[in-house]
């Protein structure tokens, strides 16, 4: 087998076919139940996994593992052991090593369909952590670039498992960058986490906003009735991606740690820069919310996501709000809009038409 990965000439771990049979027996061993394994043995197969995800340079024994293994959960500990690695050994690793593992992972996520859906998690959690390692290096550039085309190609297939894939992996990416509980930062310095979130701030976060506001529209416009199961949940999806952009904290300063907010907590006042303006500021962007949110009413999950959007949008204030003026502009047409809205959605059935008389 030709190692994937050898940068400084250190040894990289190969995985043959012992070597996964071994992993495939600790599997069936530790998800066995308790009276039909040993404690020793259970522990012989803890220490197995133990010892892929401690290797130095795991990628190609992973690339090998989760090509052929037919265990999902021996497919989990590759990617776990991937992203391990990725945490601790992203400087070792030349720009070319790093992106022939990132289209090493794209590929196989396309690839393969029927992946597990913990497995395909671990993995989009892989790109997200090497797009943010990569933030701060000189090739940020070049994996910001990898992202957003991943994005836009799934988008534009045919199978609408693969857009639906387009979707799982800008929120691992939003969720690496933002300031929630899922992001990567224990194991990486604190400052490491504000400076990479404030790059990914200053240029990308607002393209993730552009695209999803995009998709979001075409469904302004298509037959609800023709919709998939499968296209529904899309929608869905992205709506939780635009939830998760207008919930994004701004802050920098005076951010401790453990002040990181969970995804479910409250949601903080939105104040995005000047440079959302043009998407946030749109009379269009309301309305697009408030259209959806008509045609969605049978969807109590889609209706939930639209309107913690719209509380979201109520709370908008400076930088982007700066001026009396502004704040009023805004408010006005923000509630001329609900009021709108309100007035569709509960307007009174026309009266009926009264019976002929006899004459």
């Amino acid at each position: 087998t030709t190692p994937l990965f050898n940068p400084l000439n250190k040894t990289t771990c190969i995985m043959d076919a012992e070597k996964l049979l071994e992993l495939e027996k600790a599997a069936v061993d530790l998800m066995s139940p308790p009276y039909a394994i040993t404690e020793e043995a259970r522990k012989k197969a803890e220490r197995v996994f133990l010892g892929l995800k401690g290797t130095p340079m795991p990628y190609s024994a992973c690339r090998t593992v989760l090509e052929n293994s037919h265990s999902d959960y021996v497919q989990y500990q590759a990617a776990s052991a991937i992203l391990e690695a990725v945490m601790r050994e992203w400087p070792l690793l030349v720009v070319e090593e790093k992106e022939k593992l990132w289209r090493f992972i794209v590929h196989f996520l396309t690839s393969r369909a029927d992946l597990a859906n913990y497995v395909r998690e671990q993995l989009l959690h892989v790109l997200a952590l090497m797009t943010k390692r990569a933030s701060l290096d000189p090739c940020k550039s070049v994996f910001f670039s990898f992202f957003l085309d991943a994005v836009h190609k799934l988008l534009g297939m045919e199978n609408i498992k693969m857009r639906l894939l387009s979707s799982f992996l800008v929120s691992a990416v939003l969720s690496e960058f933002s300031s929630s509980s899922s992001s990567s930062y224990m194991g990486l310095s604190f400052d490491f986490h504000l400076k990479s979130k404030k790059v990914f701030e200053a240029g990308e976060l607002l393209k993730v906003l552009n695209l999803t506001v995009r998709v979001l529209q075409q469904y302004c416009s298509v037959e609800w009735s023709a919709l998939s199961h499968h296209d529904l949940s899309l929608f869905t999806s992205f709506l939780k991606i635009l939830s998760q952009i207008l919930q994004w904290n701004f802050q920098h300063t005076n951010v401790r740690p453990w002040l990181f907010a969970s995804p479910d907590t409250l949601s903080s006042p939105f104040k995005p820069p000047k440079s959302f303006s043009p998407v946030l500021l749109d009379p269009c962007f309301l309305q697009m919310l408030l259209r959806l949110l008509l045609r969605a009413l049978e969807r109590e999950e889609a209706v939930l996501e639209l309107v913690l959007c719209l509380t979201q949008l109520a709370s908008l204030s400076s930088p982007l709000l700066s001026t009396d003026s502004e704040q009023q502009t805004y408010l006005l047409e923000f509630i001329s809009g609900i009021l709108d809205y309100l007035s569709k959605r509960y307007s009174p059935p026309p009266p009926l038409s009264s019976p002929p008389l006899p004459s």
